[in-house]
């Protein structure tokens, strides 16, 4: 579980593995445009992927836990070639007296259709600047063009794929038009300018930007200061953001979850009952959680509390597939079953 364990030593992080996205293919798939060949940032860069998902998804998770609604989890892939969920370029030093890189990158978004905002990333030592791309290239595919020192590019990419995993946890964002995402890319940047949010930036050389990502406006003053950093955002800041700019811009639209059927639908393995979305029938509005016994074989420690958990007699009819509803404020009471118990843990949203 090492790739879980990066975010131990931060204060807010209260749950350090990602219980809820192991059995959920509820999942994104976003991409970064990066070209090792003419980049100086070397393997690093490539191998610091993993650890941005898992960073990602451990913030999602930790949404998830805070919303009434299901935040889907993200995979991220890195290339050298354009693809249809590419939404950042990462390019350095090396590249950036390459004036037509940029105007290349933006011939071959031609041929998607589909691309609701790119975001040019340029790591320069000591910086952290946010710009309008236009401003120095006159390019139709760029949104915005961050500069940023090393030690904050993870950071970088998180936010930008992060407000991606919000924004389509809404159901009437997510069945926009691209030309109406395009338009809501814009709203959040003028959010920001309009409410004086802080931002992780120390410099914002545009006031008319086309993209800006609502987690930039939740991290700790001054990181760029800082001589090591980890990934931390403030998560009730992020929700209480993202909250006034809907209720400013869609307070008119109602987020529609799908069915309880479908959702559990999404439950990787699924192993339930044809008919268990009936068990959510008649509940009130709310967040649930499905539990069911992975393993036969618990931990002698926390046999009885498993048996008792599943309403199970006998040590011997222990085994896999026991099923427990529970509502979102008993999650808490079970984390170390899910850690080391065999349970696992599903979400289900009650509208």
């Amino acid at each position: 579980m090492k790739g879980y364990e990066i975010m131990n030593n931060l204060p807010y992080v209260k749950y350090q593995k990602i219980y809820l996205k192991e059995y959920s293919d509820d999942t994104l798939t976003r991409c970064i445009l990066w070209n090792k060949e003419k980049s100086d940032l070397g393997q690093e860069f490539y191998d610091s992927i993993s650890k941005i998902q898992n960073t990602l998804n451990l913030t999602i998770q930790n949404l998830n836990l805070k919303v009434d609604r299901n935040i889907p989890y993200m995979t991220v892939n890195c290339f050298n070639y354009i693809t249809n969920g590419t939404r950042i370029v990462v390019r350095d030093k090396v590249e950036f007296n390459d004036e037509n890189i940029l105007l290349t990158v933006d011939s071959m978004m031609d041929h998607f259709t589909n691309i609701s905002h790119n975001v040019d990333c340029f790591q320069a030592a000591g910086r952290a600047l946010i710009e309008r791309t236009s401003d120095y290239n006159n390019t139709k595919h760029f949104d915005v063009t961050i500069l940023f020192d090393k030690m904050i590019r993870e950071l970088t990419i998180i936010d930008i794929l992060l407000d991606i995993a919000y924004f389509n946890s809404y159901s009437f964002l997510r069945d926009m038009s691209l030309s109406e995402k395009r338009a809501f890319s814009r709203q959040k940047s003028e959010f920001f300018k309009s409410e004086g949010l802080p931002t992780v930036f120390d410099e914002t050389r545009s006031d008319d930007l086309d993209y800006y990502s609502i987690a930039f406006s939740c991290h700790k003053p001054n990181i760029s200061d800082m001589e090591h950093y980890e990934y931390e955002i403030d998560i009730d800041k992020y929700i209480s953001i993202w909250d006034r700019f809907i209720k400013k811009y869609y307070g008119d639209k109602t987020h529609k979850e799908i069915s309880v059927q479908k959702q559990i639908m999404h439950r990787r393995n699924n192993h339930l009952p044809n008919n268990y979305y009936l068990e959510f029938n008649d509940l009130q509005p709310g967040v649930y959680y499905i539990l069911r016994t992975e393993e036969k074989n618990i931990p002698p420690k926390y046999l009885r509390r498993v048996m008792s958990l599943f309403g199970i007699k006998k040590t011997s009819d222990m085994s896999v597939g026991y099923l427990k509803r529970i509502e979102s404020k008993d999650f808490d009471q079970y984390t170390e079953l899910y850690d080391f118990a065999g349970v696992s843990v599903f979400k289900i949203v009650v509208q």
